[in-house]
């Protein structure tokens, strides 16, 4: 594993393991399906959704709050949609100790 950078990425500094930065396209299906969004559309959902999505974020925040609201909306979404989406990039990351 490289060593976790932070950088501005659409405007929101995120961190990311040092070798992985810029290379999420070469590994993201989406990127290379037909049905692909535009550079406008993301953003267009993005603020569609954004008065849906908070409620559940402070859902999970008051009934679990040992947990990234984040990563478990991310986890649902993949369970409900079959999807694997690993995440490159968080604003939020917290690096942890592994126990050996």
């Amino acid at each position: 594993m490289g060593c976790i950078i932070r950088y501005n990425h659409h405007g929101i500094e995120v961190a990311v393991q040092s070798h992985l930065r810029g290379r999420h396209r070469e590994h993201c299906l989406c990127s290379q399906c037909a049905l692909f969004p535009t550079e406008g559309t993301p953003l267009e959902v993005a603020s569609e959704i954004e008065g849906q999505i908070q409620p559940i974020v402070d859902w999970v925040t008051k009934n679990h709050p040992e947990l990234c609201p984040k990563a478990s909306i991310l986890y649902a979404y993949c369970q409900l949609f079959g999807l694997t989406t690993p995440v490159w990039e968080c604003p939020d990351m917290i690096a942890q100790t592994r126990k050996g």
